[in-house]
């Protein structure tokens, strides 16, 4: 399994995009510097099954993928090139950032679901998607504005009233049961 730090989403992206043009995997791994079985996982990690290599292979004619292999491919670029874009500072930006991959993440794993059938989409990648959809969920929660209580309706708030209310009244009794006059030594008020 390859390190994170070596799947970085400049790597991914230029790996897609000779893919796309239909290097095989070890002239993609040539180019970026990495193994050849690391960039075979990580095509099938995207959805994508490796281009034919170099030698007597290599005269055959390409057969296209059948099914969603080419939406998948656009979709898991869409993904890289917005995981690369740095993370907006303020709240509006990144919800709206978040909201978007949440999006595409969205549409990979219909993508994903609707190859099942054919054998076309690997469950694996499938479950990797909907752990990744979560995440995205639970980000935008944590990003969403949320309202400040209403204090004239908010019933924390108005027990909480009610308790110091409560409180207030008790030290006011006790204060008049236990008061006496400096001069007479009678309770002013009649307690």
């Amino acid at each position: 399994m390859p390190s994170a730090s070596q799947k970085t989403p400049q790597r991914i992206a230029r790996m897609l995009a000779m893919h796309r043009d239909g290097a095989s995997s070890r002239e993609i791994a040539e180019a970026i510097g990495l193994t050849h079985p690391t960039i075979a996982a990580w095509l099938q990690d995207a959805g994508l099954k490796p281009n034919g290599g170099a030698g007597a292979r290599n005269g055959r004619r390409r057969k296209e993928p059948d099914g969603p292999a080419p939406e998948l491919a656009e979709a898991a670029r869409e993904i890289v090139e917005v995981g690369s874009a740095p993370l907006p500072r303020d709240r509006a930006t990144a919800l709206a950032h978040v909201q978007a991959r949440l999006r595409m993440a969205s549409k990979l794993i219909e993508q994903q679901a609707a190859g099942l059938p054919t054998g076309a989409s690997n469950p694996a990648t499938l479950v990797k998607l909907g752990q990744w959809e979560r995440e995205l969920r639970s980000e935008i929660a944590e990003l969403t504005p949320h309202a400040a209580p209403d204090p004239a309706t908010d019933p924390t708030i108005l027990e909480a009233a009610a308790e110091v209310r409560r409180q207030i009244e008790s030290q006011v009794r006790e204060a008049e049961e236990n008061s006496t006059c400096i001069h007479c030594g009678k309770n002013p008020f009649g307690l």
